[in-house]
This record gives C-alpha cells, structure tokens and sequence, in this order.
C-alpha cells in the first residue's frame, strides 16, 4: 500500500496535521501491512445464485495470501455504496477457520472508524488499539 503522503496532504493525508490524530486511512493501512502479503490473488465478485439484489460494481474486492502463515488467505472487500450493506459469502473448501476484521463508518467521510463494533484510537506509543 502506498499513499501520497503522511501528514500535510490536506484532506488526503493518514495523519490529521493540527491535532496529530490518524484518520480512518491511518487505521486501514495498518491493518492491510499486518494481513495482506505480498502474494497478490484474483478474487472474483458474483451475485449470489445469479441475482441482481446488489450491485457488484460497488464492490472492490482484494486477495493476498498471508505473510509468515502458510495456507492462510486474506480477503479484502470493500463496499462503495453508503446506502446498502452487501452479504459476503466465500466458497465452501476454504476451511472453516475464520477471522472477521469488520471496518465500519457511520458516513464515508467519517473522521473516526470502528473494527468489530469498537471504535479505533492510537495508543501513546502510536500503536493502534
């Protein structure tokens, strides 16, 4: 993951520059470092029993198999549409050992972002919590 810059970029910056405090893209990219390795996979995004009750063009979606963990893959699906959540469903033979890591806003422009229902801050050491 590469961004354009870390702290005075305006909007577009991981680090808001007056008070110092990571926006929502601060957070993201930890988590991408600590799952996605650098094996890149194709995932392919289909409608569940071919119907059009979402539309799969506000999906993006990202695979990588996990670095330091053999057999372990990390998806990435990102929804584009603020109206309507999506169902993610992955095919069966893939193991049945999951890890779910939710990112959630209240609005797309959100300055704060939760993982699994809490909302994540930065610690003093500027690890995230």
């Amino acid at each position: 993951m590469m961004r354009q810059s870390l702290a005075a970029g305006n909007n577009y910056s991981l680090i808001e520059e007056g008070a110092l405090e990571p926006r929502p893209d601060y957070f993201t990219s930890v988590l991408w470092k600590r799952l996605l390795g650098e094996l890149t996979l194709k995932p392919t995004l289909s409608s569940v029993g071919g119907s059009d009750e979402y539309p799969i063009n506000m999906l993006r979606a990202y695979a990588h198999c996990v670095a330091g963990r053999p057999g372990a893959l990390a998806v990435a699906v990102v929804n584009l549409d603020p109206q309507q959540g999506a169902r993610i469903e992955f095919p069966s033979g893939l193991g049945s050992r999951r890890e779910l890591y939710l990112l959630t806003a209240d609005d797309l422009l959100s300055p704060q972002i939760g993982l699994n229902g809490r909302e994540l801050q930065v610690a003093s050491d500027w690890n995230a919590t």
